[in-house]
């Protein structure tokens, strides 16, 4: 599925708010509005949305998934939202990655240390090792026997500058119930943003819930 498009959202917005003139005009008539604010409003409420996805483990959270850059034992993890999904290591630096089983920290301190060859005459992070690849995540820490490690985790980067949506098009309605509420300061009387406050925490709920299809903004009306 497509990404949402801001500039689909952000006219449905001024239309919401009553900052345009007219149905076709798209440019705003209410000069309390900017647009730069109502843009920034938008993206800001993806970055909740993008939160809830991925801390739900969502179906719809994965254009935010991707692998870490590769990670030394002890390093602290990459930024992230909601959990390490998985973990892959390499053996050894000319080695392929292979997915890694969690274990103890002790267990990984002793198999790394291998002290006088107890567990395997080949060391952890060498050709041939029989020592298992394992990992550990203590305080967003991960240690591991093997070379080199990298994460699988949502990663997610707000575009104000451009500005632009990376969420999926299914949360268009969602976007747009978010965002009226934040341009209460900017003069959107409070009745409207009150109702729109509740349209967008039933959206967070159902997302948390991880059901896949938004309701259209109508049918939200009419659950209100």
């Amino acid at each position: 599925m497509p990404a949402s498009d801001i500039n689909q959202i952000f006219p449905r917005v001024t239309w919401i708010i009553g900052a345009r003139t007219n149905t076709w005009d798209t440019s705003i008539a209410d000069d309390r509005f900017i647009e730069d604010e109502i843009f920034h409003s938008i993206v800001e409420t993806e970055s909740e949305l993008v939160r809830d996805l991925c801390e739900a483990m969502h179906a719809q959270r994965t254009p935010f998934l991707a692998w870490s850059a590769n990670l030394a034992n002890e390093s602290i993890l990459p930024a992230h939202i909601g959990q390490v999904e998985k973990v892959q290591i390499k053996q050894n630096s000319g080695g392929s990655f292979v997915l890694a089983e969690k274990a103890e920290r002790d267990d990984i301190r002793q198999w790394r240390e291998n002290y006088n060859l107890i567990f395997d005459p080949t060391a952890h992070d060498q050709n041939g090792s029989q020592i298992p690849s394992v990992f550990n995540i203590t305080n967003e820490t991960i240690t591991f026997t093997g070379s080199i490690a990298q994460v699988y985790v949502c990663q997610y980067s707000p575009d104000y500058a451009t500005p632009a949506l990376q969420i999926d098009d299914k949360f268009d309605n969602a976007l747009v119930a978010g965002t009226v509420p934040k341009l209460f300061k900017l003069g959107v009387p409070a009745a409207l943003v009150s109702h729109y406050a509740g349209l967008y925490t039933q959206a967070r709920q159902s997302i948390r819930q991880g059901l896949m299809q938004m309701p259209d903004i109508s049918a939200m009306q009419e659950a209100a």
